[in-house]
């Protein structure tokens, strides 16, 4: 994951992947440069593995939709991963359901979700180069 160059989309729900193997993958996300969903869905990740994720999502400028859900993340994990999203600017869909935060927490990965929605539609479409005749 971390070397690849063509991989777009990866899942590995219920795999028991625990926090040893988060952090590793998280690590991975940190340099990827062409992963753009990730479902980690059901893994036992916890507060480790989330904050490993937290640190990525600071960092990756490509990811757009992750699935956390059903991993185990408690309160000190939601907060690493509320701060991370204050610094991420492309995660536009965030599945985090079955885990025990706070609303302040959940409130502010909303936020930043809804500000990363709104600037991608904001964002000028890339405009077309004119297309020279031929004589």
């Amino acid at each position: 994951l971390e070397k690849n160059s063509t991989l777009i989309g990866l899942g590995l729900n219920n795999n028991r992947i625990e926090e040893e193997g988060g952090k590793a993958l998280a690590a991975a996300l940190e340099r990827n440069s062409t992963l753009k969903f990730l479902d980690l869905y059901w893994n036992h990740m916890g507060n480790e593995g989330a904050q490993a994720f937290a640190t990525a999502l600071e960092r990756n400028t490509t990811l757009i939709r992750l699935d956390l859900g059903l991993n185990m993340i408690r309160e000190e994990g939601g907060k690493a991963l509320a701060a991370a999203m204050e610094k991420n600017s492309t995660l536009t869909v965030f599945k985090f359901v079955d885990n025990s935060i706070d609303d302040k927490e959940m409130e502010a990965i909303v936020a930043a979700l809804q500000r990363n929605i709104e600037n991608k539609r904001l964002q000028p479409a890339t405009p077309k180069k004119p297309k020279l005749a031929s004589s």
